[in-house]
């Protein structure tokens, strides 16, 4: 299934009297975090917690802002594990923060423990558009592909409160931007954005990687050789494209793989999940 974990907005008028009315919802903790280290960043001051009264879902509003560039707050939802944000919620929340400015969509999707995937599977047979698998720490507790700056970062790893496995998107302002994401009104564009162009599992067809390295002149000894080098990387998909890209200098090697039927599974999950968010604003009835 398919579920939205995390979503961040800024707006310039202060959200929180609204809010603090808004049926459904109680104020929590007000707080002013400090930094642990001298070297992070502190984006805000202070941040004051709302909780949703019917379930898990949480919610606060960053203030204070500490740089002239950053927007005058900041509001990010995250989500009741079991469920994901909801739509009424979310947009009871945005009802009275007409102005807010979608600056962050965290997506997740979680397979059971019947569909096999794991993640090693997700390593083996992953491919997550032009991003790579980042190399530049070992964490024993999951994957991840992309810059952590990045537009669009993805992270694989087992989710304990789901029992589950868990590939995550965290879809920035500058994929959201390219991608004419601009508010919840266009979640339904995932459903042809994601599967195959930024998520795709399938196998390397050694057959057809034969045949192209025939047909471009290499001969039966090389051959030999680079099949090796790519049965050496064969528990980590990403890597052997990339070095048939970049040391073998096949520019498609994705024309290589053979999709698997778990794309069917995402595909179908997020048809689920985009279904439930409305097209078009419309006034929520509150009792």
């Amino acid at each position: 299934m398919a579920i939205l974990d995390r979503l961040r907005f800024v707006c310039d008028a202060d959200p929180v009297p609204a809010l603090r009315v808004l049926p459904g919802f109680h104020p929590g903790r007000s707080v002013f975090p400090r930094r642990q280290n001298p070297a992070w960043f502190r984006p805000y001051g202070h941040g004051q917690w709302f909780h949703a009264e019917k379930s898990r879902m949480q919610f606060y509003i960053e203030s204070d802002r500490t740089e002239g560039w950053l927007a005058p707050y900041s509001v990010t939802l995250i989500a009741d594990d079991r469920t994901g944000l909801l739509p009424e919620e979310v947009l009871a929340i945005l009802e009275v923060m007409p102005t807010a400015r979608l600056t962050m969509v965290e997506l997740a999707i979680d397979f059971s423990p019947v569909t096999n995937v794991t993640r090693g599977f997700v390593r083996r047979f992953g491919v997550f558009g032009k991003s790579g698998r980042d190399l530049s720490g070992d964490n024993p507790m999951g994957d991840w592909w992309g810059s952590k700056k990045g537009g669009k970062r993805i992270k694989s790893y087992f989710k304990d409160q789901v029992f589950g496995h868990r590939v995550e998107f965290l879809l920035r302002s500058r994929f959201l931007r390219h991608y004419r994401i601009r508010d919840v009104f266009d979640f339904r564009r995932f459903i042809e954005l994601l599967p195959r162009h930024h998520i795709l599992f399938a196998r390397l067809d050694e057959q057809r990687l034969i045949a192209r390295l025939r047909g471009a002149g290499f001969s039966s000894a090389r051959t030999i050789r680079i099949l090796r080098r790519v049965a050496e990387r064969r528990r980590d998909l990403c890597a052997a494209l990339t070095y048939l890209r970049r040391r073998i200098g096949i520019k498609n090697s994705r024309r290589l793989l053979v999709p698997l039927h778990t794309n069917k599974l995402v595909l179908q999950a997020l048809q689920e999940w985009a279904t439930m968010w409305p097209v078009a604003p419309g006034k929520l009835r509150t009792k």
